[in-house]
C-alpha cells in the first residue's frame, strides 16, 4: 500500500512519487481484498480510479478541475500492448477531455475548459 508521500502542491513531488511506480504491478498498491486484475478490466477507466484512489490517495470525482487541484496536474492512464513483433502500442483511444458544443463556441482557448483542466499532465501508460 503505498503512503501518498508527496507534496500535493508540487507538480514536480507529484512526478517524482509517479515514477515509484515503474517497474510495479498495480496490485502491489491495492488491498488484497480487491482482485486487482478483475477491477482493473471490469470498468474502463478503473485502472485510472484504481491508481487514483490507492496510489495517489485522491478520491475518484467527476470534476472538471484537474486530479490534483493545487498544482494543477491532471492524471490520465492508459493501457499499451505488446505487439507480435515485440512493439507496443496503444490499446485504446485517449480521451483528453469531452467537448460540449454548446458552450465551446463561446470560449477563447486561453481561457477554456479543456486547457484549464489538461495544461499539465501526468500520463501513466501500463502493459495491458
Amino acid at each position: 500500500m503505498a503512503n501518498h508521500d508527496y507534496d500535493k502542491i508540487d507538480p514536480e513531488s507529484i512526478l517524482a512519487y509517479a515514477k515509484r511506480l515503474v517497474g510495479h504491478a498495480l496490485r502491489e498498491f491495492i488491498p488484497s481484498s480487491i482482485d486487482s486484475d478483475a477491477a482493473a478490466k471490469s470498468v474502463k477507466g478503473r485502472f485510472g480510479q484504481l491508481i487514483e484512489r490507492y496510489y495517489f490517495g485522491i478520491s475518484n470525482n467527476s470534476e472538471s478541475v484537474p486530479d490534483f487541484k493545487e498544482a494543477g496536474v491532471e492524471l490520465k492512464t492508459t493501457p499499451i500492448r505488446k505487439l507480435k513483433d515485440g512493439s507496443y502500442a496503444p490499446k485504446e483511444r485517449l480521451v483528453l477531455s469531452m467537448i460540449d458544443y454548446g458552450r465551446i463556441v463561446h470560449e477563447r482557448w486561453e481561457t477554456s475548459h479543456f486547457l484549464s483542466k489538461n495544461e499539465l499532465i501526468l500520463l501513466i501508460m501500463y502493459l495491458y
